[in-house]
């Protein structure tokens, strides 16, 4: 048998030895706990270019930043249309005063793609839309945030109704859209997952309700669109929140981290309400913006003398027309900021076949809305003899069809079929109409 150095044999031994202590150091660095932490995340949605409201919003903001100064700010949506300052200069103003009030993640909804893909260019942050972001080279489906040692994986879902509004529309359902990137979310094993999805709880059982329980890892939604405030409430094993539209309010919500995993133990949240003692000075970088669009707002207008309803039929050579607004609806405009007021949104006009049947069945659940929701007036003009025909030429806008699936199924069926004029609602009430 070979001679063996003992030399040869202790260093065996000595390097033996080093590697199960590395060893044993590298194991126990996995196991060392993080420590517990609560991350702070702000949100609001539906502002509606209230820029005035967002930048009493803003001062709230800075406040909570005293405490929390890497909290994640979101704003889930509806941002632009709403007031002639909000959009002017396609939210110019809107997107200003929203850098300035340094939001993280913007989840543009429904009211902010009625003049085309918005402006993501013009935002510093992150622009989410899991069902829309191949239309835009800057935007993304999600985004991972990395918080002391925590990954959070946060997934934007727009309102996913545009193809009813917009033959073009090339976006895809929120469920495709989640199919296509859960399992890379699942992959980055992150320790909580947020989804802000431009639309709101409705009903038990609902749209949300099935996404829940396909992806039931998901922990936090923050909801929009419907303008339903929620301060939180368990929907599955989600927690879900909503704030109130028009920036009136703000949403704080806190993740907390269990120290030994890392992983997410709860979820907590309320709302904040900006103090009523007048409006702040305006950022140094929206001022000069809003003095501009101010300008514009005054700029003189020539209405047609039609209400909209009627100047809706008049526009589109319709026999009938369909406008739900206000009960009360504001005077006839004499200026551009009027205007907006009278109608806040970028609706275009549809025009669908249906019989008089289907009409009067369509006017008979918009009475039984108006009962349920007061808000809410359904205004009607039509051709004296409408009930004698056998067809009738209905318009309606595209806001008001894209909720057919909703609210009036009625007109479901006629979807496919619907005529875009390419005629706004605005220019119609301007249009000199006989």
């Amino acid at each position: 048998m070979p001679h063996r150095s003992p030399v040869v044999k202790y260093k065996k031994r000595k390097n033996a030895k080093k590697y199960t202590i590395l060893l044993i150091l590298f194991l126990s660095a996995l196991a060392i706990p993080l420590p517990a932490a609560e991350m702070t995340l702000l949100a609001f949605s539906d502002s509606h270019g209230e820029v005035a409201a967002l930048n009493r919003l803003r001062l709230l903001i800075e406040n909570e930043r005293q405490t929390a100064p890497d909290l994640l700010l979101i704003d889930a949506g509806d941002s632009i249309q709403g007031t002639f300052e909000g959009a002017w200069n396609r939210g110019a103003v809107t997107l200003a005063m929203m850098n300035a009030m340094g939001v993280n993640l913007w989840v543009p909804g429904n009211h902010d793609f009625e003049s085309g893909i918005p402006p993501v260019e013009s935002f510093d942050g992150t622009v989410l839309g899991a069902d829309w972001h191949h239309l835009h080279p800057d935007a993304a489906a999600w985004k991972q945030i990395e918080w002391r040692g925590r990954r959070i994986a946060v997934i934007g879902i727009g309102e996913n109704r545009m193809a009813f509004r917009r033959p073009d529309w090339r976006g895809d359902p929120e469920e495709t859209a989640l199919n296509r990137i859960m399992p890379e979310i699942r992959r980055s094993r992150p320790h909580a997952i947020v989804l802000v999805r431009h639309g709101g709880l409705y009903w038990r059982n609902g749209s949300l309700y099935k996404l829940l329980t396909r992806y039931p890892e998901i922990d936090l939604v923050i909801g929009a669109h419907s303008h339903q405030e929620q301060n939180g409430l368990r929907v599955r094993r989600a927690w879900y929140v909503q704030t109130a539209p028009r920036a009136v309010n703000l949403l704080r919500i806190r993740l907390n981290f269990h120290e030994s995993t890392g992983g997410l133990r709860r979820i907590t949240s309320e709302l904040l309400t900006p103090p009523a003692n007048g409006d702040p000075p305006w950022p140094s970088a929206v001022q000069p913006l809003l003095e501009q669009a101010g300008r514009a707002a005054a700029m003189p207008v020539t209405a047609s003398g039609h209400t909209p309803v009627d100047a809706m039929r008049l526009a589109t050579g319709a026999d009938a027309a369909l406008f739900v607004g206000p009960a009360e609806l504001a005077p006839l405009p004499q200026t551009a900021a009027d205007l907006y007021r009278l109608l806040p949104y970028q609706d275009r006009l549809m025009v669908v076949e249906i019989t008089p049947a289907v009409l009067q069945k369509l006017l008979d659940a918009e009475t039984g809305l108006t009962r349920k929701y007061p808000d809410r007036q359904c205004h009607f003009s039509a051709v004296p003899d409408w009930r004698r025909r056998d067809r009738l030429r209905l318009a309606v806008t595209d806001y008001y069809l894209a909720g057919s699936g909703g609210l009036t199924p009625q007109l479901r069926p006629y979807i496919a079929s619907r005529r875009d004029t390419g005629i706004l609602l605005r220019d119609a009430v301007l249009l000199r109409n006989p």
